[in-house]
């Protein structure tokens, strides 16, 4: 049973046969039956770009469970005493203003 989505941004009604339509709601999709396939309605939409089609679905067997090669080593935890010392050890500054932000005044004039 192919599939079909509503590529457009509004509900659609199909008319696959006489007595047989389908409404896909926007960006909707459904299963249809292959003999549905056949419906010049839903062929015109397919032509316009409007409807796209996925081929049927297949059932795949499930697998074992995927094995990871390598095991993820977890970082080790840094506990630092001091702000300071973690700062000076990642050669960063804090934020706050240093002595030199204080005795400029202003910059503008």
């Amino acid at each position: 049973m192919p599939k079909i989505k509503n590529k457009l941004n509004q509900p659609v009604l199909i008319s696959l046969t006489e007595e047989k339509s389908i409404g896909l709601l926007a960006s909707g999709s459904a299963a249809i039956d292959d003999a549905d396939m056949a419906s010049s309605h839903l062929k015109g939409f397919i032509e316009r770009g409007e409807i796209v089609v996925f081929a049927a679905e297949q059932v795949v067997e499930k697998t074992a469970e995927p094995q990871l090669e390598k095991e993820i080593e977890k970082p080790a935890e840094i506990e630092p005493k001091n702000v300071s010392e973690l700062l000076a050890a990642t050669g960063t500054r804090s934020k706050g203003k240093t002595k030199s932000d204080s005795k400029g005044g202003s910059k503008n004039g």
